[in-house]
């Protein structure tokens, strides 16, 4: 599983960026990523691209894993951004999008669809680095599988323009 995690993580990489200031602009970001679902939180990582569209609104594709009780959970996300136009060096954006959920566990197994609404900002180290953070609700079900929660990400952004 742990491989699959890996593989996974490296097409995302390597097959989409973005950065949230100016058209046609490509980044990747990965961070430490928190999952609090009904009391019940664990910790895991993200990490993903995005491309920009126009000057305010991008697409991003990211990979999540965590590790539960006896087993996995990962998802698959692809999230629309808004960028609010604020000061040069933070740049704060509401998100929303679809998941994909595999959960593993002894006492449940299966995937889902559903769907994530948040919001986050970017603040600028440098003209290619920048911090993120982010705060997502994220919601999922299929045959009586469930998956709510928040995630927290915090991490960094490189644009590579």
């Amino acid at each position: 599983m742990k491989i699959k995690h890996l593989i996974i993580g490296v097409f995302a990489i390597c097959s989409s960026f973005t950065y949230g200031q100016e058209k046609g602009q490509i980044s990747a970001f990965a961070g430490f990523n928190y999952y609090n679902s009904e009391g019940e939180g664990s910790g895991g990582f993200t990490i993903g691209g995005e491309y920009l569209f126009t000057d305010n609104i991008s697409g991003a594709l990211s990979y999540t894993g965590h590790s539960v009780e006896g087993g996995d959970l990962s998802e698959i996300g692809i999230d629309g951004r808004y960028y609010f136009v604020t000061e040069e060096t933070i740049n704060w954006f509401a998100v929303a999008g679809l998941r994909r959920v595999n959960v593993s566990t002894p006492f449940v197994s299966g995937s889902m669809i559903g769907f994530s609404i948040g919001a986050g900002g970017l603040y600028g180290i440098n003209d290619n680095l920048s911090v993120i953070a982010q705060v997502k609700y994220s919601t999922a079900s299929k045959d009586g599988i469930e998956s709510n929660g928040t995630n927290i990400l915090a991490g960094v952004q490189y644009s590579f323009n």
